[in-house]
């Protein structure tokens, strides 16, 4: 059985349809902008940050606005509903991030400030990482192990022998 190349794999390997088809699964990538995650300081606002963005390209509204549902950001990002409050109270907080109630009922609608995020990126100083040059990489997690063997107090070290010694004690107070 031979290996098919890439081009192949996402395609029917017959001429009928197949529902299990994995070019059918993978129909709807979305782009994400590392770089979102130095700016908004989570993953999930990065993610929305770049889903955003490329809605932002797409609207007709004269202001830029487009609306989304809890429903539709979900659908588009697997981001859950509490997942997407605390991005979007991340976002809002940037100053290139802003919502509006509109109609009625009242449905959010978002707009990104493309000046205002260019600043937050950099773009303005020709380097786009320059703001970001003074962070330095992140220590590997620390352990919650103790450094040394040596027990905080010599009853924690006896602490077995005590307990012991108090089940002994009493025991034999019960048997008298």
């Amino acid at each position: 059985m031979s290996v098919p190349q890439s081009a192949e794999f996402f395609q029917p390997q017959t001429d009928e349809p197949r529902t299990s088809d994995l070019g059918d699964l993978l129909d709807r990538p979305i782009a994400f902008y590392r770089v979102f995650v130095m700016i908004t300081g989570s993953v999930t606002g990065a993610l929305m940050l770049s889903q955003a963005v490329y809605w932002s390209k797409r609207t007709d509204d004269a202001e830029g606005r487009f609306y989304k549902s809890i429903k539709e950001w979900e659908s588009e990002t697997g981001l859950t509903r509490f997942e997407q409050e605390t991005a979007r109270r991340r976002l809002r907080e940037t100053g290139f991030w802003s919502e509006k109630l509109r109609g009625v009922p009242a449905t959010v609608h978002f707009r990104i400030d493309a000046e205002k995020l260019a600043a937050a990126l950099g773009a303005d100083s020709g380097n786009p990482a320059s703001q970001f040059a003074e962070i330095q990489q992140t220590s590997l997690r620390k352990s919650r192990k103790q450094a040394c063997d040596k027990p905080a107090s010599k009853l924690a070290e006896n602490r077995q022998a005590i307990k012991e010694q108090r089940l002994r004690r009493d025991y034999t107070r019960e048997g008298r």
